[in-house]
């Protein structure tokens, strides 16, 4: 059974309240559409940056907000990731408006299929991983991490699951977003794709 160990620090504490405020004050207004659309394209550019430079995409911020606004035709491996990331989450953000998704194992395959579409073997492109891995500092060359076995993904994950399903109404989103992210990447439940 998951039962992850944390400390709320006063400087948390105080971060989660500025979220909440900022928040309530954004709720209070009322933004034109071309305003609501501009904010969500400045996310999922940082979102998108962040995300697959956790990955080891060597792009910097300046490249991924070029490529998101022209989306050229010929396109490395690099430039791919940074497509296929703000692909999934616009389809993601419309499933969420809609009320149609609910966070399972099965979605976390699809959204990782299609964060890899192209750039991983279709075999593993949308499935738990089957076989050890290991994770890579490209900079040092050296392994820095040996995720837990293959056998053991499945159940971890359940675990993880019942956990938030547990503490959903008990423990504020931020924090249940946290460990689950801390989580997810511990079990490094895809070949590739995790971050």
């Amino acid at each position: 059974m998951f039962n992850p160990k944390y400390t709320i620090t006063n400087k948390l504490l105080s971060n989660i309240k500025h979220i909440a405020e900022i928040v309530t004050d954004l709720n209070s207004h009322s933004f034109p559409k071309v305003v609501l659309f501009e904010m969500e394209c400045r996310a999922r550019e940082i979102s998108a940056y962040s995300s697959t430079s956790i990955e080891g995409n060597p792009l910097p911020l300046t490249e991924v907000k070029k490529i998101l606004k022209n989306k050229p035709e010929f396109i490395r491996d690099s430039e791919r990731e940074v497509l296929n990331y703000n692909k999934a989450l616009m389809e993601l953000n419309k499933l969420i408006k809609a009320e149609k998704i609910y966070l399972n194992i099965n979605w976390l395959e699809k959204i990782q299929k299609m964060v890899t579409n192209g750039l991983i073997e279709e075999y593993h492109s949308g499935y738990i991983r089957k076989e050890p891995v290991f994770v890579n500092d490209p900079r040092i060359q050296k392994t820095i991490y040996w995720p837990p076995d293959h056998q053991e993904v499945l159940s971890l994950l359940k675990d993880l699951f019942d956990f938030l399903k547990k503490n959903i109404s008990a423990v504020d989103p931020l924090i249940l977003a946290g460990i689950f992210y801390k989580q997810f990447i511990i079990i490094h439940p895809f070949i590739d794709g995790n971050g």
